[in-house]
């Protein structure tokens, strides 16, 4: 597995057009290699909810399983199950693909769970038999943008809704959280372009910050 840097930013909604402009006039001519695209995720976590209190400790290595998916409808799609491995703010992801749909919008989430788990292949079954807990549904929009040199991406994601499901014997698709909209731009790179993306940074009028979109949704319903 490659370890790359993860560095995140929060930028106030309102200028979400002044932040993309920044990106796409920048001297290192970021252009988009995908389309924007609606991303999908339902978080999985131990029912002692250890991805969460991970987070919080500031636990230098840490994971966090999730179902993602892209596109209109819930589980409307095929998609995969990533564990995504934080090491301080180096980070990786193992993906594991499910070829199927397996919601027919009836199943509980022990059948939904149960269905995925059937559908991966045996690392992967394993990683969801630990992670076992549908504690978040959450949809953004997302763009993507990478130099010419591909060494350095960059997401910008905004349009957050999020739907708690910890309480749910079914999904919640209608009751979101009132949470503030932000946006979250995210700069991922390998170890050895480090020098250039902390020069690129000083054109944005942006600061780092520790920020995980499921950490901060979780907080709003889960007290330890």
């Amino acid at each position: 597995m490659e370890y790359r840097y993860e560095l995140k930013f929060v930028v106030d909604r309102y200028r979400l057009s002044d932040l993309l402009m920044d990106i796409r006039l920048h001297p290192l001519h970021f252009y988009s290699p995908y389309d924007k695209r609606t991303v999908n995720n339902i978080y999985f976590d131990t029912y002692d909810f250890d991805s969460y209190q991970d987070n919080l400790a500031g636990i230098s290595k840490r994971f966090k399983v999730r179902y993602r998916w892209y596109g209109d409808g819930f589980l409307g799609s095929c998609g995969e199950l990533q564990v995504k491995i934080k090491n301080n703010s180096l980070g990786t992801k193992l993906c594991f693909p499910v070829q199927e749909i397996f919601y027919d919008g009836k199943k509980s989430w022990r059948e939904i769970t149960d269905s995925l788990q059937k559908s991966l292949g045996e690392e992967g079954a394993k990683w969801l038999e630990i992670y076992r807990f549908p504690t978040l549904f959450n949809i953004y929009n997302r763009e993507y943008y990478e130099d010419f040199s591909r060494n350095i991406r960059i997401t910008v994601d905004y349009g957050q809704q999020m739907y708690e499901q910890i309480s749910r014997s079914t999904p919640n698709t209608t009751t979101k959280l009132h949470i503030a909209d932000v946006v979250i731009m995210e700069v991922k790179f390998m170890p050895d372009s480090r020098r250039c993306v902390s020069k690129m940074l000083k054109r944005f009028n942006v600061r780092l910050t520790r920020y995980s979109k499921y950490a901060h949704a979780i907080s709003h319903f889960v007290e330890f």
